[in-house]
């Protein structure tokens, strides 16, 4: 009897310890080399590195416009611009294609509202630039509400996220453990939407 309990309570422990190494796996560990032209650069706000690579996108021309989506009421287009160090000219060529969405504040209102500006205009590719752990989890929910649109990744990395070595620092492991938990979270309700 203990060992048919024993075997109960590891199974699941195990599984998800496998699954957890494959979600680890799967997070990119390298920046992209697909510059491939899309229609669109999606910034997914949680960071100054996202929208950087997000205008360093646009402006050397790898998209025709930018969404940030998940900004925090107040913020304009010019303070963005501000927190990069735009020069005057730089600003000019971007201005009018970046589009701001104050709506979402997780992963889930950013995929309503991805959703939502992308079907507005009509586009059929988009990068979507985020960090690099957080990349499993919005592809699934961009993916599953995107289903005919093609979504290339542009992972950042933020340097307190030690992706090499990352079982040797607490605070990386306990995030790519935390955003695992939010992928089978996203994955499931996918899978029964």
């Amino acid at each position: 009897m203990t060992r048919i309990l024993l075997i109960v309570f590891l199974t699941p422990l195990v599984l998800l310890l496998i699954g957890f190494l494959w979600f680890v796996n799967i997070v990119p560990s390298k920046p992209s080399e697909d510059l491939r032209q899309t229609e669109a650069v999606i910034v997914l706000t949680g960071g100054s590195e996202r929208l950087k690579a997000g205008l360093d996108l646009l402006l050397n021309g790898y998209a025709i416009e930018m969404f940030v989506s998940g900004v925090g009421k107040g913020v304009t287009v010019e303070n963005l611009f501000e927190l990069n160090k735009l020069s005057p000219e730089k600003i000019m060529l971007v201005k009018q294609r970046i589009t701001l969405g104050y709506y979402a504040t997780d992963t889930f209102q950013n995929g309503i509202e991805v959703e939502e500006w992308v079907r507005n205009k009509q586009y059929k590719k988009i990068r979507v630039v985020t960090s690099n752990y957080h990349i499993p989890r919005s592809r699934k929910e961009l993916s599953a509400r995107l289903p005919d649109v093609e979504i290339i990744t542009f992972p950042v990395f933020p340097d307190r996220v030690k992706t090499q070595s990352w079982w040797r620092y607490p605070g990386t492991l306990e995030l790519f453990f935390v955003e695992y938990l939010k992928y089978i979270a996203v994955s499931l309700r996918v899978y029964y939407e």
